[in-house]
């Protein structure tokens, strides 16, 4: 079971194919087009979720919304410390998940007995949930079917 899912924001979003337009265009956009795509389908993904960024970013503070919470690294540190340092300060580690694309840095927080995900391997997951979560939301709804009872009260 997940209860609380860390991404390396970074990590995901240079390795989404679908934002290869926008991160060459502009990186900020990319960033928030993973940043609502994230969120759209947080409930879907795990109690909890936390998108870890390299950097704190100018016009941007920590903040939780919903599911999902943002966290800037400070500029002293890299996401994967911030990241790591979550790890071992959960008290159940074995109900983390962290999505990273750097092999040393999940073998680090699956050493500390958290799960641990490539990011090719989350964004099969993601765009599985989004698929899902598109079919919950434009699937028809069933026809009402009336009976002749319906048409004649009970005469009690």
């Amino acid at each position: 079971m997940i209860r609380r899912l860390i991404i390396d924001g970074y990590s995901l979003l240079f390795r989404d194919p679908a934002l290869i337009a926008a991160r060459t265009r502009d990186i900020g956009m990319a960033r928030e087009q993973l940043i609502r795509k994230i969120d759209r389908l947080s409930d879907a993904l795990a109690p909890t979720v936390e998108l870890v960024f390299d950097g704190r970013a100018s016009s941007r503070e920590n903040y939780k919304a919903g599911r999902m919470a943002l966290v800037f690294a400070p500029a002293d540190k890299t996401a994967d410390t911030v990241i790591e340092r979550m790890v071992h300060a959960d008290p159940a580690p074995a109900e983390v998940c962290v999505v990273a694309s750097d092999r040393l840095e999940l073998d680090t927080v699956s050493a500390a007995g958290a799960q641990a995900m490539s990011c090719a391997s989350f964004l099969e997951w993601l765009n599985r949930a989004d698929r899902q979560v598109q079919r919950a939301v434009t699937r028809p709804a069933a026809p009402c079917r009336f009976t002749l009872g319906d048409l004649f009260p009970d005469s009690r």
